[in-house]
């Protein structure tokens, strides 16, 4: 998910230009492409490329679970490279695919999205209300901190029409090292990271993640007005929140 809260859209594009060129690299056919994502709590990962342009059976089990879920006039918000924009299409829905990357736009657009916006959540203007709005690969994410998350959750479901749903997926990430343990050495929340992207030896500067419980979570929700039910869960702590306006 490539959105930004509380930042300038330059500064988070920055970060994320190691992601928009290994996707463009993807998307013009070099496979392949890994995105080296280095956390502040000593951890780093590689993500291939290939896991935004996921369809069929590469899909996630929580992708399946949102796209069953999905009903209406959809906004999906961090599109990526059309993951979720496109089957929903395909399926019927007027879907708009709202992506902060501009190569990520493009992307989306020569793959046969019909309606891409590129920009941020906080200032996308449409024209009707959505009957769902969905925020995947760790929709709390831009919110950077859990003082951050009613926010994000009021922005998310501002475009909201009545009766509607939010879908957003996270991970409780309190299971790893000590049981239980909510606060990293440092005080921070423990879901609260900083991360770096490199590709092809360039690396951006670091930008903060938010990974949330359930739990709190669910306080945020009803912060702004919103019941949320956990639909879906699977390995690792992640799942799936459906809110509703209460």
């Amino acid at each position: 998910m490539t959105t930004e809260a509380g930042m300038a859209g330059s500064p988070m594009r920055a970060a994320l230009l190691p992601l928009e060129r290994a996707l463009l690299q993807h998307h013009g056919g070099w496979p392949r492409q890994r995105v080296r994502v280095l956390v502040d709590d000593g951890t780093e990962h590689a993500v291939p490329a290939a896991l935004f342009f996921r369809s069929g059976r590469s899909r996630l089990a929580v992708d399946r679970a949102a796209l069953r879920l999905c009903r209406g006039r959809v906004l999906d918000v961090g599109a990526g490279a059309g993951a979720l924009a496109l089957p929903l299409q395909e399926a019927g829905h007027e879907v708009t695919a709202l992506e902060l990357l501009p190569g990520a736009a493009r992307i989306l657009r020569d793959r046969g999205v019909r309606d891409v916006r590129q920009g941020n959540l906080w200032t996308f203007r449409w024209e009707r209300p959505y009957d769902t709005v969905l925020a995947l690969m760790n929709g709390t994410a831009p919110a950077g901190t859990l003082a951050g998350l009613p926010g994000l959750l009021d922005a998310l479901a501002c475009p909201l029409a009545p009766g509607g749903q939010l879908l957003v997926d996270s991970t409780d990430l309190r299971g790893r090292g000590e049981r239980g343990r909510a606060r990293r050495p440092d005080g921070r929340y423990v879901g609260e990271l900083q991360y770096q992207l490199e590709h092809d030896g360039e690396r951006g500067p670091p930008f903060p993640q938010l990974f949330v419980d359930p739990e709190q979570l669910a306080v945020a929700a009803a912060a702004s007005g919103l019941a949320a039910a956990m639909v879906w869960s699977g390995r690792g702590g992640s799942y799936l929140v459906r809110m509703t306006r209460v």
